[in-house]
């Protein structure tokens, strides 16, 4: 009878040792299936990550398109070509066109920028809102439009930056009020319109909620 209590004993624990782990999992290692769940998983994120990046580039093209605004222009440039570069897709075949006509634009825009900031501060410096940048004509009411100086006679801009409000020269009001440089603009339309197709093999890297 002792003997029979004892080899139950001795199978009970067997039993619910290879439940908690057992011989075969006592190096804690992961098992097949839950490899595959963590290489799924990981996949799944980088598919989602593309996607996103990829949206945002095509996104940024249609705001590059449409804004008249000279820094949402220039941002958003700048987050496309960050992105688009991430993808060497991009550095060949017809793709090459496009981000070609990017690079040029954006680099015509940066060009710009470096003369922005020395006349920015330079009218910092020297310009304010109540004297005329022509004569130094003292204003004694505030000018709130564009009008001419009535010393001089030169027209004079008013403009705003986060620094303040100054009256300027019509050249430097140019810089504040840059126009947006296109080079072509076909290319640019083109690059929206065929945008799902030149990214068709790529399509199972999108995300779920993407532009199809």
């Amino acid at each position: 009878m002792e003997i029979f209590v004892v080899l139950v004993v001795i199978i009970v624990f067997f039993v619910i040792a290879s439940k908690v782990g057992g011989p075969q999992n006592r190096d804690n290692k992961p098992t097949i299936t839950q490899t595959k769940k963590v290489s799924s998983s990981k996949a799944l994120m980088v598919k989602k990550m593309i996607g996103n990046d990829l949206r945002i580039i095509y996104e940024s093209a249609k705001i590059v398109e449409n804004t008249s605004n000279y820094e949402t222009f220039y941002s958003r440039l700048g987050v496309m070509l960050k992105l688009m570069k991430k993808f060497d897709v991009f550095t060949t075949g017809n793709l090459n066109t496009y981000f070609s006509y990017y690079i040029e634009m954006f680099e015509k825009c940066s060009v710009l920028e470096e003369r922005r900031k020395q006349v920015f501060e330079h009218v910092h410096l020297n310009n304010s809102d109540v004297t005329c940048p022509h004569c130094g004509y003292l204003f004694e009411q505030p000018v709130n439009r564009k009008r001419k100086c009535p010393e001089c006679k030169e027209d004079i801009y008013r403009v705003k930056d986060k620094q303040g409000v100054y009256l300027v020269k019509k050249e430097v009001n140019e810089y504040f009020k840059p126009k947006i440089f296109r080079t072509d603009k076909i290319v640019e339309q083109r690059f929206i319109e065929n945008f799902p197709d030149l990214f068709r093999d790529y399509k199972p890297y999108f995300m779920e909620e993407n532009i199809y």
